[in-house]
């Protein structure tokens, strides 16, 4: 856990990786056994299922990595990962439309 400030190239890989692993929880293909037995719980079926709540969720454990808890910025970037990993997911899901409908 971090004790200081980081700089914005931090922030900016934190962000990306954020939406990997975003990606990887709701879609990836090697967590198909796990997700198949989490998403029992309705808990977890409705967090996996939004990209935005998942987004938050990975924001906060990357971002207690990146910031002192304590300190707003903590959670400013739990709320931009939200909203960094629900564009990605939209855009995303755009591509994938626009390209099976030139199929």
């Amino acid at each position: 856990i971090c004790s200081q400030t980081p700089g914005k190239v931090t922030v900016i890989l934190g962000l990306i990786a954020c939406c990997g692993i975003t990606a990887t929880l709701m879609y990836g293909s090697i967590l198909d056994i796990i997700r198949t037995w989490v998403v029992k719980l309705t808990f977890f079926e409705k967090l996996l299922k939004c990209s935005l709540c998942t987004g938050f969720w990975v924001g906060v454990v990357v971002g207690s990595y990146i910031f002192p808890v304590e300190a707003k910025e903590f959670w400013f970037f739990a709320f931009a990962s939200s909203a960094i990993c629900w564009l990605y997911d939209s855009v995303v899901g755009m591509v994938q439309a626009i390209d099976a409908h030139f199929e």
